[in-house]
């Protein structure tokens, strides 16, 4: 039940925890065992050699990466727009002035994005457009789409990529591996954060909101063996909590995309066509992860202060060389290899 189960329902309130100590001991025994057999699975493969393998097989996609991340990020924001969300079914939008704001910032972003061209311009228009949602949305609405952030930092650090129109002019820089290694654990972390609010609001402090979306669709895998609706939702809850908590920590990020995405697959066959599109931003952080992740399992360790200074020299040269042709990166790589 890794769905947005607040899309499907009417009932959107959310509560602090309520939950008794037996139930948090429930979350608690959850997450370390969820831990400890994703240590041990991922040991298995890594011995196996077949993250080896997939490495060798994912290099020639590394520069294919960007393209799909700023297609399926289009995708999303043309999808809201057409459907009059500013983020999703649950935030939709109205007749105000700051909503029809947002649609035309989202919708110059997502040409910008699709077509990388002026990238970081579009970039900083879909910043400016989520952070304006503030105004339109709840505060924990606007988290559960905290990943808009993550996505938005990969794509600034890591470029738009050899497919793009900012390279065909020559405005990109090179891409170092240390903007490489940054760029995917800024994606990594945002989407963890992301899906660690969602446990909380639409599962442990949104048993309400779960539970409604139950009586809709018969989904307690467990009522045949005794388990209550509220008890499911809470195991629910836990294995969300302990995915995001593990991709924020870079916990075997490879196995824990596949389980997220493969969950979303089935739940996306059984909620239809909003469910797909809601989720597009998964098939971004699982190409960007799965075909860099030797990148991002880099020794490269930076200073917290460099890489600030790292992402603030960034955005100054953006700022200097706005509108004019900078370096090319490599004709033959997006990134300077190890």
């Amino acid at each position: 039940m890794l769905a947005h189960v607040k899309w499907f329902t009417s009932n959107n309130e959310w509560t602090f925890p309520d939950l008794v100590v037996w139930e948090w001991m429930l979350v608690f025994v959850l997450g370390a065992a969820g831990f400890a057999t994703l240590g041990r699975v991922d040991a298995w493969i890594k011995n196996s050699g077949l993250w080896r393998s997939i490495d060798k097989i994912g290099r020639p996609l590394r520069n294919v990466a960007p393209l799909i991340v700023r297609i399926s990020t289009a995708v999303l924001l043309f999808f809201n727009i057409k459907h009059e969300q500013l983020l999703a079914p649950n935030v939709d939008s109205d007749d105000s002035l700051l909503a029809l704001l947002i649609t035309v910032i989202f919708a110059m972003s997502a040409v910008s994005i699709a077509a990388g061209f002026m990238t970081r311009a579009g970039l900083i228009g879909f910043l400016l457009a989520y952070v304006l949602i503030l105004f339109k949305a709840s505060v924990v609405d606007w988290l559960d789409h905290i990943d808009y952030v993550g996505l938005a930092g990969y794509l600034w650090l890591r470029g738009p990529g050899r497919y793009s129109a900012d390279h065909q002019l020559g405005s990109i820089q090179l891409v170092t591996p240390e903007h490489m290694s940054l760029s995917l654990h800024i994606y990594r972390i945002g989407v963890g954060v992301a899906l660690v609010v969602l446990s909380f609001s639409e599962k442990l402090a949104g048993i309400g909101i779960a539970e409604q979306f139950l009586e809709l669709h018969q989904w307690n895998l467990l009522r045949f063996v005794g388990v209550s609706d509220r008890s499911f939702i809470i195991i629910i809850g836990a294995i969300e909590l302990m995915l995001g908590i593990a991709l924020i920590v870079n916990f075997a990020p490879r196995l824990i995309l596949l389980i997220i995405l493969t969950t979303m697959i089935q739940t996306a066959l059984l909620l239809g066509i909003e469910e797909v599109y809601g989720h597009l931003f998964a098939v971004g952080i699982f190409v960007a992860i799965w075909v860099n992740d030797r990148v991002t399992r880099s020794k490269i360790v930076l200073p917290q202060t460099q890489l600030v200074r790292l992402m603030f020299a960034d955005l100054s040269h953006f700022i200097a060389g706005f509108g004019h042709s900078g370096k090319r990166s490599y004709p033959q790589d997006d990134y300077r290899s190890h």
